[in-house]
């Protein structure tokens, strides 16, 4: 057995004062004559024996009660309890600098709150102890263990951080600092978000001591910009353009007519006032206008104060002045497509023949379509198939010129589900197709006299095979004319007809500009619009040129940062892919240039985890839950500010035996007085 305070045993030498009393009552006894002593006798042998047994009971129970005592004032413990205090078990405390801990209690702002009861701890240990810092960073470059001065240092110097960590990875990391097989102690200051909580997915560990110290802060009055996005993924100049921003209000009290502010390439382009409920979250539209070809750097901002990480939100486009179509033929040009490359001038549209197309000819564009293709090769499908993994769009449009009947094997060659049989039954498209989103905002009006196209000579096709496509065109028996497929990150477009069909005219019918126009525009694929700190480490970029190892740099628009980063090129798509590991801490506009020229410009934003503000409860169902998995679990309430202390020296006695002896001091003292009072 061990000792918190083994300089308390030398009062066990008290037990010395019951024994000497007790000798001091062992006096001789006085002799009185009688007459007839025959019956007294044996009295007085019962009496002699019983008064001896009793007193030598009271004596071991007052020599015991007093061990007990002094035993429960030092302290005993099952483990090393000198080792526990002194740190000797290692000792990790964990200070959340999550973006939350911005928030402001009574004290103070919530961090500057967390180093306190951090410094406490230190404090109440030994000045020989060690102690290792834990933050959301989990900085690897750190030594494992700082004496106290160096940890206090560590401690003062400590930021918020974008970083969020989850429970399993914090015990994680304290079980790698204490190393295998070894018994610690980790204390847990923060405000215990849930989005953080996942302690129950921990495994169990009966070496680990976990003490929680929960902050709260005062009402949390946010206002944040949640997220950003475009409802058409192209952006063509002078196109206005409407971007959707998601506003929320986690506070209890009402918004009116907050400004929310546009800005693009540090031009402010519009100011939206939103009006927000408490607790509401509202989608408002921001509207504009392209004024300038290539990447756009932009950002969405508005002013709240304590929490201000989510005030603005930082995102990139990519704007052009024309939409690059390659169209191959089987032989000769289409007229249909070169009609409509005269006719819209936002196309950069041109014809080859299939057979003289080159792989290079593919990746600088956005649409390809193969138009009534027999067959390509197997080294021409596997690009194809390229082409759309990396963003591209590929339209495939059938021949159904009997001469061509048996010499179809384009859909097979491309790993496409295949068609049944042509079908020269004319039909009608049906009018309902003008719903579709391809031609909702493009036909001002329609009704059920608008003149809809023919077709003639269709693939049939057989529906369970193309259970993942959407249906864009279909005729009035709802065969299908014009299927839509999202694969990888580009698009995939089936026709069942073709529009060079000389008897159903559809190249004729002011369907068939509209319907190709949208689809051009609904193929063009931008960049990522945004990235987010600790969640895209791997970031992949479409760039015109390669450039050199000793010249790409990553480099934040106001000067605050600048990094050589990791990186490689696909050189057949021509995507850059650079991983961050974690290095960009800041959100905001970044540019990856060569010393020459500018690559690209990327948003880089913090977590919006944070702004949901939702705290785990810590009742005892949650600890009696934590408990099974770990030899101690222990919430210490810190509005007492001694409690802390208290808390910290009854850890270190082991566990807690003293309060056992303290019990069993007491009912000896009352198991003395019962035998003196009724022992007769």
């Amino acid at each position: 057995m061990n000792f918190l305070y083994p300089a308390f045993l030398f009062a066990s030498a008290v037990v010395a004062i019951p024994v000497i009393l007790h000798l001091f009552n062992l006096r001789p006894y006085k002799v009185i004559y009688f007459s007839n002593i025959a019956l007294l006798r044996q009295l007085t042998k019962e009496s002699r024996s019983n008064l001896k047994l009793k007193y030598l009971i009271v004596l071991l129970l007052r020599i015991l009660a007093l061990l007990a005592l002094v035993f429960a004032f030092a302290h005993p413990g099952a483990e090393k309890a000198e080792v526990v205090r002194t740190g000797k078990n290692p000792v990790a405390i964990y200070v959340d600098n999550s973006f939350s801990m911005e928030a402001v209690a009574e004290d103070g702002v919530l961090l500057e709150i967390a180093k306190s009861k951090a410094e406490k701890i230190v404090d109440s240990y030994d000045p020989s102890a060690t102690f290792s810092l834990l933050t959301n960073d989990l900085d690897v470059s750190l030594q494992p263990f700082f004496e106290s001065k160096q940890f206090v240092r560590r401690l003062h110097d400590l930021r918020v951080s974008p970083e969020l960590l989850k429970a399993s990875d914090l015990v994680a990391a304290a079980r790698s600092r204490f190393g295998k097989g070894v018994r610690g102690s980790l204390f847990v200051i923060s405000d215990f978000q849930s989005i953080n909580s996942d302690w129950r997915k921990i495994e169990p560990d009966t070496l680990l001591d976990i003490y929680l110290i929960p902050l709260a802060a005062q009402a949390i009055e946010n206002i944040g910009i949640d997220s950003v996005w475009f409802d058409k993924p192209s952006h063509l100049l002078a196109d206005e353009e409407v971007l959707k921003v998601r506003v929320r209000n986690t506070s209890p009290d009402v918004v009116r007519d907050l400004p929310v502010t546009l800005r693009v390439n540090n031009d402010t382009r519009a100011v939206v006032n939103v009006s927000l409920e408490a607790d509401e979250s509202k989608v408002i539209d921001v509207v504009f206008t392209n004024k300038f070809v290539g990447t756009n750097a932009a950002s969405i901002s508005l002013d709240n104060y304590p929490v201000t990480f989510d005030n603005s939100f930082f995102f990139s486009f990519n704007v052009i002045d024309r939409i690059k179509v390659l169209v191959l033929n089987q032989q000769s040009e289409d007229r249909a497509f070169g009609a409509l490359s005269r006719a819209a001038t936002m196309l950069d549209l041109s014809q080859k023949s299939a057979a003289s197309v080159a792989v290079s000819d593919l990746f600088d564009q956005d649409v390809v379509v193969l138009n009534q293709l027999n067959s390509v090769s197997g080294s021409m499908a596997t690009q194809f198939n390229q082409f759309v993994a990396n963003g591209g769009a590929l339209a495939i449009v059938p021949p159904v010129e009997r001469a061509s009947l048996g010499k179809f094997t384009l859909l097979q060659d491309l790993s496409l589900p295949q068609f049944l049989s042509v079908d020269t039954t004319t039909t009608e498209v049906d009018l309902g197709v003008l719903n579709h989103k391809f031609f909702r905002n493009s036909i001002e009006s329609w009704d059920k006299n608008t003149e809809m196209p023919f077709v003639s000579n269709k693939w049939m096709v057989d529906v369970s095979r193309f259970a993942d496509w959407s249906q864009i065109l279909w005729d009035k028996y709802r065969n299908p004319l014009l299927m839509q497929k999202t694969s990888a990150k580009g698009t995939l477009y089936l026709f069942s007809f073709s529009h060079a069909d000389l008897y159903g005219k559809f190249a004729q019918n002011a369907l068939f500009p509209v319907l190709w126009t949208n689809m051009f525009i609904e193929s063009v694929k931008n960049e990522q619009l945004y990235y987010t700190i600790g969640i895209d480490q791997q970031l992949a970029l479409k760039v015109g040129q390669t450039p050199s190892s000793e010249t790409l740099k990553l480099l934040a628009d106001d000067g605050s940062f600048s990094m050589a980063p990791t990186w490689f090129v696909n050189q057949q798509s021509r995507l850059l892919t650079l991983r961050l590991a974690g290095m960009i801490k800041t959100s905001g506009i970044y540019s990856l240039a060569t010393d020459d020229v500018e690559l690209s410009k990327l948003g880089i934003n913090y977590n919006r985890n944070e702004s949901q503000f939702s705290y785990q409860a810590m009742d005892d169902a949650f600890v009696t839950e934590l408990q099974k998995q770990f030899h101690r679990v222990t919430i210490i309430d810190t509005t007492n500010p001694d409690l802390l202390v208290g808390v910290i020296k009854n850890s270190a006695s082991g566990d807690n035996m003293w309060r056992f002896f303290l019990i069993f001091g007491i009912v000896f003292l009352v198991l003395e007085t019962l035998i003196l009072r009724f022992w007769k």
